[in-house]
């Protein structure tokens, strides 16, 4: 249960971009040399209100924000190039989102990612008027656990088991988080395994445990 407005966990949060759904098609973020977090800030900084997002450029815009709504007003994008083709095929769907919708209201919701408690652990999913959807969690839910240790999945994508190698011994308690923060699959002791072939097509975290050290990544169900 949110303690105060949705406009303040916005604005209070630093967030990372996970993927996108662009007509009905989930869209994972890119995660290579070139790009690994997608920084993504709301800065209060009165009015109006301040957005930007990076990828190899940045989009940047003035933002009006409510309790449920934004409107992205006067967009820009900066003009570098990437060198990772991957990278600007991304950047060809997620600016877009924002960019063809200039001074339009995009409807917002916040939610609490279930699980065990790890400080805020928080999604954050942005539809554009056209329907699509850009989904984030707050940066917490990423770096520090990443220090635990690292983690590799495969194959990824995957259509009936997902396997992984991480820097732990001995059984993993296993949940499996839909795109939206959703916990849609859990497993207790686990090897190095886990049947996925149940869920629907799409983007999801795999986050493993073993004691306090916790793990995330993220794959594609096909």
């Amino acid at each position: 249960v949110f303690t105060h407005a949705q406009v303040d966990y916005l604005f209070e949060y630093d967030w990372y971009l996970i993927g996108l759904e662009i007509d009905g098609e989930h869209i994972g973020a890119p995660s290579n040399s070139e790009v690994g977090i997608i920084d993504t800030l709301f800065l209060d900084a009165s009015d109006p209100d301040f957005f930007e997002t990076t990828v190899c450029n940045v989009l940047a815009a003035d933002i009006n924000a409510d309790d449920d709504q934004i409107t992205f007003s006067n967009i820009v994008v900066s003009l570098d190039e990437c060198t990772i083709a991957a990278n600007t095929e991304f950047e060809f769907e997620y600016f877009p989102f924002f960019a063809n919708h200039d001074g339009a209201v995009f409807d917002y919701y916040i939610s609490i990612i279930d699980g065990p408690e790890t400080g805020e652990d928080l999604a954050l999913s942005i539809m554009n008027p056209d329907g699509d959807y850009a989904h984030y969690f707050n940066i917490n839910l990423n770096v520090a656990d990443i220090e635990l240790s690292q983690i590799s999945v495969y194959p990824n994508p995957t259509q009936e088991t997902l396997s992984w190698v991480v820097n732990s011994s001995g059984t993993l308690n296993v949940r499996i988080y839909s795109a939206q923060g959703k916990l849609v699959k859990t497993v207790q002791n686990s090897l190095n395994s886990i049947d996925v072939s149940a869920l629907s097509s799409g983007l999801y975290f795999i986050e493993l445990q073993n004691n306090q050290a916790i793990s995330r990544a993220k794959f594609l169900k096909r």
